[in-house]
């Protein structure tokens, strides 16, 4: 009975490994993607402004069109802007003082300081388009009384915050 048993168990040897040796063998893996590209980040931009101007010289009171003053100012400003990189954006920001608009500007149509402050950039960005500024590169952004720069409780002050910003945004390096 040894020699059977033998026999049995090489045959049983052989035929497991005869099973093990034809089950399908399954693929490796696949390699893992590669990693995704990275997003660009926020670009550093570096400002630089060029021209604050005293809304007073540049624009009547209680009004929002150009002084000839305002206009000979940013006349001198032209050649600047028009010399800038091609990446370079300009942008004119319009302030107000904190006093509410009065009855002349709400009857043309003017709500707020808000209201205010946009027009007279806005105008500022016409005039410099007018004298060849590329308008795909210009913008204007009115901030109304948010932004102070002196205190709104004195007349000095109060005319110290009403201006015009002439500001340039390029990314850095």
């Amino acid at each position: 009975m040894p020699k059977i048993q033998t026999l049995v168990t090489t045959i049983g040897s052989a035929l497991l490994l005869l099973v093990v040796a034809c089950a399908p063998v399954s693929p490796p893996p696949p390699p893992p993607p590669p990693p995704a590209p990275p997003l660009p980040g926020p670009q550093a931009i570096s400002e630089r402004t060029l021209l604050t101007m005293a809304a007073d010289s540049t624009f009547p009171s209680g009004g929002f069109t150009l002084t000839r003053a305002g206009r000979a100012k940013l006349d001198e400003l032209v050649p600047a802007l028009q010399g800038l990189g091609p990446n370079a954006k300009i942008v004119v920001y319009g302030y107000t003082d904190d006093h509410p608009v009065g009855r002349a500007l709400r009857s043309k149509g003017i709500v707020d300081n808000l209201d205010l402050s946009s027009k007279r950039a806005n105008e500022v960005v016409r005039y410099l388009v007018s004298k060849g500024i590329n308008p795909a590169v210009i913008s204007a952004k009115g901030r109304g009384d948010q932004h102070p720069v002196a205190d709104n409780s004195t007349p000095q002050g109060r005319a110290q915050n009403r201006r015009i910003e002439v500001v340039v945004e390029q990314p850095t390096a």
